[in-house]
């Protein structure tokens, strides 16, 4: 059985934790994954969007990982032939 990775996802709009807890997933029509989330501190119930994964061009922009020894979790998206981090 494949490892349950825990994506990031937003905070409850009723009381700003990111302790929440996906209760349903529904899929639109057009490819979006709508989630219907409980927060597990205050209880207020809430819908969250997920985007779909994209391929990441390797000719426009390179993946960078952090040393696993000091910060592995961490990676960072640079334009491909500088080292200038991107926002995807």
């Amino acid at each position: 059985m494949a490892v349950k990775t825990l994506y990031p996802h937003p905070p409850c709009p009723g009381c700003g934790q990111d302790e929440t807890k996906a209760a349903r997933t529904f899929y639109a029509p057009n490819g979006k994954i709508v989630r219907y989330r409980k927060c597990k501190l205050c209880g207020k119930n809430f819908y969250s969007l997920q985007s779909c994964e994209e391929v990441i061009d390797p000719a426009e922009h390179k993946v960078v990982l952090g040393n696993w020894r000091t910060n592995g979790s961490q990676i960072k998206i640079v334009k491909t032939g500088t080292n200038q981090p991107v926002d995807l």
